[in-house]
């Protein structure tokens, strides 16, 4: 593959203004403000000689410019309610100069200012609180999916967006010793960016039709014994069901394929302790499901589960040695991959 280097320079700047308005046994908080960020920086890339970069194979100039301005009204009602309503307006641009090989010319991305509301209702029950919330977002590519490593530019990917529809519970258990976090959520996302790999290796992107994300995230952790030696159990658990809604790829429709690159299950366990004279020792396991590699669904990468330990002491009062090891069952898996590349080239070699 070719070598590529960047150089950045960037400038921005911020400001919020905050009003507080008692009225009776409610309050009402409201924010304003904005934000505007420019860069302006090259991208230079070379061939690969053996290791080296070889003569430059484009050079090009990229500046660009993301602004935003955004209100928010915080209405803190009685009987522990809470009541969010914030709407924004972003505009995101960016100009390509396209200084070599010939022909030389310019880019402009042509992407209109979006609206962005977001509204979220919170109800607290002692030490347990409750919310839900719905929020429209977008994200316009990056510049990285503008300019791939192809060096060829991307002149027709609009913004991927989606609404986005959520209900949790968090708070703390047995008396403020224990801690929990469960929410699920359901995610629409139109226009969904995919990244490609050409039979070289490149890089590219385009877009994907629309996507069905829903899914459960639930941490816990809760110290079994406080003293003298702590002891702190923890657990996450993950579970996605990621879906595209609709999609055809040439001839062949993937609609209802799962997406690439996503675990349907993730379990994170540990147990951290610390000891009475500053000793620590932590155990960490994490189970992951198997992975699809592309968006046919053809090849997945296996599951795969990891052990990890370390341990700790202090040595005297400026002092401190650990020591840790991390997959301890000696599995072979896989991190990384290489989401939809050309020839089933999947797996990226590695020690």
């Amino acid at each position: 593959r070719n070598f590529e280097k960047r150089a950045e320079p960037h400038a921005g700047g911020r400001m919020v203004f905050g009003y507080l308005v008692p009225l009776g046994d409610t309050k009402l908080r409201l924010q304003a403000g904005g934000e505007y960020q420019q860069g302006s920086f090259h991208i230079n890339v070379y061939g690969n000689a053996g290791g080296q970069p070889d003569t430059i194979q484009s050079r090009d100039a990229v500046q660009p410019v993301n602004a935003f301005l955004f209100s928010r009204a915080e209405w803190m009602l009685p009987g522990g309610f809470q009541l969010d309503a914030e709407l924004s307006w972003n505009r995101n641009k960016v100009a390509i100069a396209h200084e070599s090989p010939d022909p030389r010319f310019i880019f402009r991305t042509q992407y209109k200012g979006e609206w962005a509301p977001r509204f979220s209702l919170l109800k607290k029950w002692g030490p347990v609180t409750a919310y839900m919330l719905a929020a429209k977002g977008f994200s316009p590519p990056t510049t990285a999916e503008l300019l791939p490593s192809t060096s060829i530019i991307n002149q027709s990917l609009p913004p991927e967006w989606g609404w986005h529809h959520e209900l949790g519970f968090r708070g703390t258990l047995w008396r403020g010793r224990g801690w929990f976090d469960i929410n699920a959520f359901y995610f629409n996302l139109r226009n969904a960016i995919a990244q490609r790999r050409d039979a070289s290796g490149a890089d590219y992107f385009e877009n994907a039709g629309s996507t069905r994300q829903k899914g459960i995230e639930i941490s816990i952790r809760y110290p079994v014994v406080n003293a003298p030696v702590r002891i702190r159990p923890w657990l996450t658990y993950t579970l996605y069901s990621f879906r595209y809604a609709s999609f055809r790829q040439l001839d062949t429709d993937l609609s209802g394929n799962r997406l690439p690159g996503v675990a349907k299950q993730q379990v994170n366990a540990g147990v951290d302790i610390d000891m009475v004279r500053g000793q620590t020792l932590s155990v960490t396991y994490q189970y992951t499901d198997p992975i699809w590699l592309n968006d046919i669904n053809t090849n997945k990468a296996a599951p795969f589960q990891l052990l990890g330990l370390r341990a700790g002491s202090p040595i005297g009062s400026r002092w401190y040695i650990f020591a840790g090891g991390d997959n301890l069952l000696n599995i072979t898996y896989s991190l990384g991959n290489d989401i939809n590349a050309a020839a089933g080239r999947y797996y990226n070699a590695a020690p």
